[in-house]
Parts: structure tokens; C-alpha cells; sequence
């Protein structure tokens, strides 16, 4: 048999089977004039209970309440998780602390961070944690498009973030990389190489440049010079010895691009 999820409908509340004495505890039942019926709001018809007329409940109820119960466990028996459903959510008032949902992706498994979650993980992972083994703060290289970037990664581009929306990557991050108060800073990769912290360099540290500063002399000789202060161009800072022999040249400084041959990735962070 293959399952497929979800299997059945979803159930979005429970069972009220309860009657008798403790029918003042649960949603009002059909009166005893109602059709037999079952229904998940108010379980079985009053009829079916002693006290409301002894009938027989409908075997076409009970099966229906049996093979959704019964589809349920064996999905939660395989292996299976839940996708986000609005209607649950509201209906119980957001997603409890811990739960656990399966994004659309059908892979990628979500962990709620915060008490009465309504946030739909798919749209946005604001209050969700993407549960993929990875420690939060881990900063890879992704060689694909930013627009597909792996579930609950953000660009290192030195965004400023919400610390009340990224509490756990603001635990590992603080304010290292800028930022204060409210929001703090991502690290920035884009167009920079990752150096080693240590001492000299303590981690945050920024620096170095893809420009680097030539200094650099020209040398020449000059014989036969009968004299002057002048020498070849007519510039006359060259030294000149009159029948002699002229050496020297300007310094000139210029810029030049100092890189090794390299590939341009995309610097991501778990959040």
C-alpha cells in the first residue's frame, strides 16, 4: 500500500462523544427529534443514548469516525507529518510551542518557536525553525540563484534583522557585525573573503582591498652629456654631469587589481 499525505481529511477537533451526565460539559447535541446522525461537533445523536431513546447509532457513522481515526494513526505510524493548515491553526488558536509541520517542499521538516503560531511557515519562517541538523549561525556557500536559496537560509549580505524575529540567530551573531538595540547585522561576504579570526584579526574584523598601490622607479643611463641640469625629456629633476654619465628616473604610484583567479559564489546563514 502507498500512502500519500495527507491521508485523510484533517481532523480540526475532537471527538465530541461524550453524553449523559456529562452532556453539560460538551456543545449542545441534536434533540431527540433530529435524524440519528453523528457529527464530529456533537458525536452521536441523543437518540442513541439510553436516556434519550435507546437507538441503535448509525453503523455508516461509525465506520466513517473509525477509517478517518484509523487513516490518521497510520499516517503518524509511518512516518508522516502534517502540512500547515490555516484553518486548524484558527481553530485552535495557532500552533502550540514545539510543533512540528512538513513545508510544502514535502521534505523539509519545521519546528515552531513560539506559543499560538499562526504564521503560515511556507510563506515566511518568521516563529518556525527549519529542523535540517544544522546549527543556527552555520554559514555555507550555495553556487545557485538567491531567489532559490535552501529553506530557512538568509544571504550574507549585511542585512539588518529584527532580534525579535531572529532570536536564535541573534544569540549567535549579537551585535558582531553592527547593528544595536532592536535589529542587528548579518555578515557582509559580497565581494570579501573569509579570513581567519585570531588576535591580530578578532572575529568581526573588516579590512584588506581588491586595489593595491604600486610604487615603482624607472632607471636609465645617459652618456656623453656635455653638460646642463637638464636630461632625456628635458626633465629637469635627472641628475646630469657634463661630459659624463646620467642615471635615475621618476617614481611613479599607481593602482592595480590584486586578486587570484577565483569563482563568485553566495555566502548563506542558517537563521
Amino acid at each position: 500500500m502507498t500512502l500519500t499525505a495527507p491521508i485523510a481529511a484533517l481532523i480540526q477537533m475532537p471527538w465530541r462523544g461524550l453524553n449523559g451526565p456529562n452532556a453539560g460539559l460538551i456543545a449542545a447535541l441534536p434533540t431527540a427529534s433530529a435524524a440519528p446522525r453523528a457529527s464530529w461537533a456533537d458525536g452521536f445523536a441523543l437518540q442513541t443514548m439510553e436516556a434519550g431513546g435507546n437507538a441503535f447509532p448509525s453503523g455508516q457513522d461509525l465506520n466513517a469516525v473509525l477509517n478517518q481515526m484509523s487513516q490518521l494513526l497510520l499516517w503518524v505510524n509511518a512516518g508522516g507529518q502534517w502540512p500547515f493548515n490555516a484553518t486548524l491553526a484558527s481553530e485552535i488558536g495557532g500552533y502550540p510551542l514545539g510543533a512540528k509541520l512538513q513545508l510544502n517542499d514535502g521534505i523539509t521538516t519545521v519546528i515552531n518557536t513560539v506559543a499560538g503560531n499562526t504564521q503560515d511557515p511556507n510563506a515566511a519562517l518568521t516563529g518556525w525553525y527549519v529542523d535540517d541538523g544544522t546549527p543556527t549561525g552555520t554559514i555555507t556557500v550555495w553556487p545557485g540563484s538567491l531567489a532559490n536559496l535552501p529553506p530557512g537560509r538568509l544571504n550574507c549580505d549585511g542585512s539588518s534583522l529584527l532580534v525579535a524575529a531572529f532570536p536564535r540567530l541573534f544569540a549567535v551573531l549579537g551585535y558582531t557585525w553592527g547593528g544595536s538595540g532592536a535589529n542587528f547585522n548579518l555578515p557582509n561576504f559580497q565581494e570579501r573573503f573569509p579570513q581567519g579570526a585570531d588576535a591580530t584579526y578578532p572575529l568581526g574584523t573588516t579590512g584588506g582591498s581588491a586595489q593595491a598601490l604600486l610604487n615603482h622607479t624607472h632607471t636609465y643611463t645617459e652618456t656623453n652629456i656635455t653638460g646642463g641640469t637638464g636630461g632625456a625629456g628635458g626633465n629637469p629633476s635627472l641628475p646630469v654631469q657634463a661630459g659624463g654619465v646620467a642615471t635615475g628616473g621618476p617614481s611613479i604610484a599607481t593602482t592595480s587589481t590584486s586578486l587570484p583567479p577565483f569563482n563568485a559564489v553566495n555566502f548563506i546563514i542558517k537563521a
